[in-house]
């Protein structure tokens, strides 16, 4: 909220999970970050009464998800809609995956082909997928490697909580789209345009 009151139009984050060293998400996440993100989307949703769409990129990309198209894949787009040219000319599905052989698509002097985006089963089975896409290609491909499935579930539990806080509001930002209140593309957020975090 402070970067928003200082002016910034969008304001998003990334959590330190994952390709860190392992702490303890899950105490952190249930006493200080959850009922901050609950905090969070209840500003979001007073402002949106009162006429005026704040920029943080969670809740727009979840509600994006929610009102207008489900993501197919990660938010980002990474690999599927979006790509990253390395200064070596590598396309890469993921500006942070630059030594890593899966990312690599191709070469920007004989072209390069986009990913087809296969989430675990784990994601193809959940409730959320739609809003979450997998959350980060990266940790789909490399998060067991560093943290195991037991950390993968942790943040796993940290993204359905987060995405819940916004489903909470959701029917009621429909209410005041179709109400005139606020405008349809004063929420419509297409992440892979700042490369944003939807799901940190």
């Amino acid at each position: 909220m402070h970067l928003l009151n200082l002016g910034f139009e969008y304001v998003h984050w990334q959590l330190n999970v994952i390709w860190t060293r392992k702490w303890n998400v899950k105490a952190w996440a249930d006493n200080n970050y959850l009922p901050g993100i609950k905090r969070l989307v209840s500003s979001f949703l007073k402002s949106a009464e009162e006429g005026r769409v704040l920029g943080i990129v969670p809740i727009l990309g979840i509600l994006n998800a929610y009102l207008f198209k489900p993501y197919e894949g990660p938010p980002c787009g990474a690999g599927y809609r979006s790509v990253a040219v390395s200064t070596d000319g590598r396309v890469l599905a993921c500006p942070i995956a630059v030594r890593e052989d899966w990312s690599v698509l191709g070469h920007v002097n004989t072209g390069f082909k986009l990913m087809n985006i296969q989430l675990p089963e784990m994601c193809m089975k959940c409730e959320f997928r739609q809003y979450c896409g997998g959350r980060c290609l990266y940790a789909l491909m490399e998060g067991e490697k560093y943290w195991g499935v037991d950390g993968v579930l942790v943040v796993d539990y940290v993204t359905r909580e987060t995405i819940k806080a916004v489903l909470s509001i959701a029917p009621r930002i429909k209410e005041l789209i179709n109400n005139g209140v606020i405008k349809t593309e004063d929420i419509a957020y297409d992440p892979i345009l700042d490369s944003t975090e939807v799901i940190p």
